[in-house]
């Protein structure tokens, strides 16, 4: 592909573009349960075999913001629910984003 201006861009395969669609995100709600209730979140919303680990990145994101000052807890358990997301430790959600 070469742009207006004589620069080839490469080839952009669909792939590329599916890649990017298929990241897993949390949802709005599983962001604030998992920042209110690091732990306890994980625990009932993770994949079987893998509550542990959902529940262990709540807690270990809460605990390392509570170093920071002000809501630095509630910001570190989101970042902990978005990581646990991520990697695929929790259930599935109807009408997710």
């Amino acid at each position: 592909m070469q742009s207006a201006f004589g620069v080839d861009h490469g080839e952009f395969s669909k792939g590329y573009y599916k890649d990017m669609r298929d990241e897993k995100h949390a949802t709005h709600g599983r962001l604030a349960a998992g920042a209110l209730l690091p732990g306890y979140h994980g625990a009932v919303a993770g994949k079987r075999g893998k509550k542990l680990r959902a529940a262990g990145s709540e807690v270990g994101g809460a605990f390392l913001g509570s170093a920071v000052p002000g809501p630095g807890t509630v910001v570190g358990g989101a970042v902990g629910t978005q990581y646990a997301a991520k990697h695929g430790y929790y259930k599935p959600q109807k009408g997710g984003m």
